[in-house]
């Protein structure tokens, strides 16, 4: 008979997580042998987890489930649930994990995971490239990133090897064993320059946002740089007054960093640890308030805080970028990238690889004027010619006739035509007659 086992987990000194499972057992060679047939996630407390597993239960089928099981090649559909549960590298990237399998089983649960060749997963990449986005059952009319689909053939890769791993079968279907997709499965993404928020935009962003909190979110994502999701999780406690410090904690990366509070933005962290910011003013926090800094009136912490007033405000503000959350970010890394050298930005925008950082530095670092003044300078190109080229003056006004008279010698003699007083002009800047 199933039953509920729960697994209480503390991370970092935080609260206690609670998880819920559902364990079966069956009689082998003599031997009761557990395994595990549901998992439940993260439940609020106990009374949570008896409530899902009583619904559960009820259309649990031990018969179907001991089949599935001792099946040596599952169906792509039946080891999804397995493999999520089982893969532990997953971490922060569990959610876009699941995004992915949700389109392999719907186009691919069908295959056992034998029968998955090179040919199935070709045919696959070229529907989803043709596939139109549909959001709440509304055509989008935009088709997927190739970076999407990349990340679907590189799940349905780890798919495989943890099917491997866990001898659920025995050989690669399409490759041989321990080798990843090969490049050619893999589309190419564009290095498109990233969007961002010119000072004039930022302005006129925040002169649109109307209630208080949503402004407080929009200034903290421009002058910090954080993800969404970080601040979603952003506590009370990670504000440190007494040494100006802010932690980011990332569930994208399971990794945190810290950064230096703005003196400009200290009195606002200073409310922020006493009150709530609402639609209109502020409100004094209350006992169940003191977790979160973004949170509602019972305490529960913001889901996507920012997702849709920010791009409502840009569009009232007549900007023509898509402004998002994100764009926030990329607009602090467009700021800081002018300010700082690029392993100080990769610890303030918190990429675990220099690679990333590279990508926002060679998007929105300045490049040197002085540079290329001195480059020109050093091949004679001087404002005369320009001026020249571009109509501003007469030649015969020119006051610099150092750089144009031997351009226009040059131009009449390779047409024929070199006057006398042309000539007379030549040695005027060193060179000799021909």
């Amino acid at each position: 008979m199933a039953y509920l086992k729960l697994k209480r987990k503390q991370e970092d000194g935080r609260k206690q997580t609670i998880r819920a499972y559902a364990f079966d057992s069956r009689m082998e060679n003599g031997k009761q042998i557990h395994f595990q047939v549901y998992n439940f996630g993260i439940v609020r407390d106990k009374r949570d987890a008896l409530d899902r597993f009583n619904r559960w239960i009820k259309n649990y089928d031990k018969n179907a489930t001991l089949k599935s099981a001792s099946v040596p090649d599952p169906t792509l559909r039946d080891f999804a649930d397995e493999y999520l549960v089982r893969n532990e590298q997953l971490g922060g990237g569990k959610r876009q994990a699941v995004m992915s399998l949700k389109h392999l089983t719907r186009l691919l649960g069908g295959y056992r995971l034998s029968q998955i060749s090179r040919k199935i997963v070709l045919d696959y990449r070229d529907t989803r490239k043709t596939e139109v986005i549909l959001q709440r059952g509304r055509n989008t009319g935009k088709l997927p990133s190739p970076k999407t689909i990349n990340h679907e053939l590189s799940t349905l890769s780890s798919l495989i090897r943890k099917a491997l791993e866990l001898e659920k079968i025995h050989e690669h279907p399409f490759l041989t064993i321990g080798l990843t997709l090969k490049k050619n499965f893999f589309l190419k993404v564009g290095s498109n320059p990233r969007p961002a928020l010119t000072q004039a935009e930022f302005i006129s962003l925040m002169g649109n946002i109307i209630e208080e909190r949503s402004k407080v979110i929009t200034l903290i994502y421009a002058s910090t740089g954080m993800r969404q999701s970080e601040l979603s999780n952003f506590r009370l406690d990670d504000i440190d007054l007494t040494q100006d410090r802010l932690t980011f904690r990332a569930p994208k990366t399971s990794n945190f960093r810290t950064q230096s509070i703005p003196s400009v933005l200290k009195p606002l962290f200073e409310k922020l640890l006493t009150h709530v910011p609402l639609r209109s003013g502020w409100a004094k926090r209350t006992p169940s308030q003191m977790e979160y800094v973004f949170c509602d009136s019972n305490g529960h912490r913001l889901q996507r805080p920012g997702y849709f007033f920010i791009t409502e405000a840009a569009v009232r503000a007549g900007i023509q970028k898509h402004v998002t959350p994100y764009i926030l970010r990329h607009s602090f890394a467009s700021h800081a990238a002018n300010q700082v050298n690029t392993w100080e930005l990769k610890g303030l925008m918190g990429h675990t690889n220099i690679a990333t950082t590279e990508i926002y530095v060679k998007n929105f670092k300045a490049p040197s004027r002085d540079n290329a003044d001195r480059i020109t300078n050093s091949l004679g190109i001087n404002t005369g010619l320009i001026d020249l080229l571009v109509g501003n003056k007469d030649l015969k006004k020119l006051g610099n006739r150092k750089f144009i008279t031997p351009l226009l010698h040059r131009g009449n003699e390779a047409s024929g035509n070199v006057s006398k007083d042309r000539e007379k002009m030549v040695p005027e800047v060193g060179l000799e007659p021909t």
